[in-house]
């Protein structure tokens, strides 16, 4: 009947929305013999069900290090921070420093941008405000919209400008970058060939080759 076979995808909050549409799209649309389950959920989840056989192909922040998995970085992405344009002062670049004298709107503690930033922030622990926790990176934009705290995201996420808000890189610099997981004893069926072809096109994007 033209079944090919099924395939599950973890990913993160940030590629689900920014980064994998157009690639869901087009595999729906050239496939429709595989069955495509695509699962938002923190890394660390999809690090556990990738291990546990129970996910086929995850899209993870790094850094992640597990030998039962192939790791393939796919994007270098940055932490940024997003400030009400209200807000005086602000200056070029965001330091920990500065973040902390502010009330700050950050991921779920599950996440993994949340524990690379609370690492950023390491120095100003414990912070003297206690930081809003968001579900999803559309909800801290939408804070920072409202002038209720400083978030930092994701640079993908912040692409098209946002009104009220203003854009600040972080310093030091920190990187977010999306990869590509798998276990590594998974049989290499035509199903999964195909998903992980499509998503590995996130790279050569990256690299600056165009999509196939």
């Amino acid at each position: 009947d033209g079944w090919v076979g099924r395939v599950h995808v973890g990913t993160t909050n940030t590629a689900l929305t920014y980064q994998l549409p157009p690639i869901l799209r087009r595999l729906r649309q050239e496939h429709p013999g595989i069955e495509l389950l695509v699962t938002n959920m923190p890394t660390r989840d999809t690090l556990e069900n990738i291990i546990q056989n129970r996910m086929d192909l995850g899209l993870v922040t790094l850094p992640v290090d597990d030998t039962h998995l192939r790791i393939t970085p796919l994007r270098l992405e940055m932490l940024v921070a997003i400030l009400p344009a209200s807000t005086p002062d602000i200056p070029d670049l965001v330091t920990p420093e500065y973040a902390a004298q502010h009330s700050l709107v950050l991921e779920h503690g599950r996440g993994a941008v949340h524990a690379l930033v609370m690492r950023w922030l390491a120095k100003q622990l414990p912070l003297p405000r206690t930081p809003m926790l968001m579900g999803t990176i559309e909800a801290m934009k939408k804070v920072g919209e409202l002038d209720l705290g400083i978030s930092i995201v994701p640079d993908v996420a912040v692409a098209d400008p946002i009104p009220g808000v203003v854009v600040r890189p972080l310093d030091p610099p920190t990187a977010c970058t999306l990869a590509l997981i798998e276990h590594r004893s998974k049989p290499n069926e035509p199903a999964l060939e195909i998903v992980r072809n499509a998503l590995l096109e996130l790279k050569a994007i990256s690299d600056g080759a165009p999509a196939a």
